[in-house]
């Protein structure tokens, strides 16, 4: 916290006398250490960091544009921790080695709606510093993952498609419309719906 501050000097014995050079060395801290004041970053950049004293932790902010996968991960020489939290605070994804030299943190999340979210560093040890670089990527999901928000598709067409994440699943639907008239009856087949990474047809049928 910025304020005066005040520092007392005597010797060692009390009764002891001498002369001394009184040295002073002040490193402001690059990023702040707590939520409120976190540092905004681009889902995609780099930003140096430094974890100036002990037990310091650097807080960064990220705005989500639309759900995708969000990968953020540091490199550099410091043992890094890395923790993914929500727009309220709560811890998602963290991380230690799992990045470059394996002493590097990296999280890779699915992020399933838009909006705020932080990524807390710290040094891997309570007791050490050192610089470090803050990596972040983010790739929109192209295709919704679920039935009811299937992409549209129209039947003869072609559509790209990217599995960005494992366990990721594009979803797509066209309407196929068929009316079959005859003295019985009248049957209309409709709603395709493709998983294209479950290679599975779902058809529904009204009577």
């Amino acid at each position: 916290m910025a304020g005066v501050y005040y520092v007392r000097v005597k010797h060692h014995s009390s009764t002891g006398i001498g002369s001394y050079a009184f040295v002073s060395h002040f490193t402001p801290n690059n990023r702040p250490d707590t939520i409120s004041t976190a540092t905004p970053i681009n889902p995609n950049s780099t930003t140096q960091g430094n974890i100036e004293v002990a037990n310091d932790k650097d807080f960064f902010k990220i705005h989500i544009p639309s759900r995708g996968t969000l990968v953020v991960e540091t490199t550099g020489v410091t043992d890094t921790y890395g923790t993914l939290l929500d727009a309220n605070g709560r811890q998602i994804a963290f991380n230690d080695n799992a990045g470059g030299l394996g002493q590097n943190f990296k999280i890779s999340k699915l992020i399933t709606a838009a909006g705020t979210y932080y990524v807390k560093v710290k040094h891997s040890s309570a007791t050490r510093t050192g610089s470090y670089m803050l990596v972040s990527h983010f790739l929109p999901d192209d295709h919704a993952n679920t039935r009811s928000t299937a992409t549209p598709i129209n039947p003869n067409s072609t559509t790209s498609g990217s599995i960005e994440t494992a366990g990721d699943e594009d979803w797509f639907n066209y309407v196929k419309r068929q009316t079959c008239n005859d003295s019985t009856h009248s049957r209309t087949w409709h709603s395709i719906t493709v998983s294209k990474t479950l290679a599975q047809i779902l058809q529904a049928i009204n009577a």
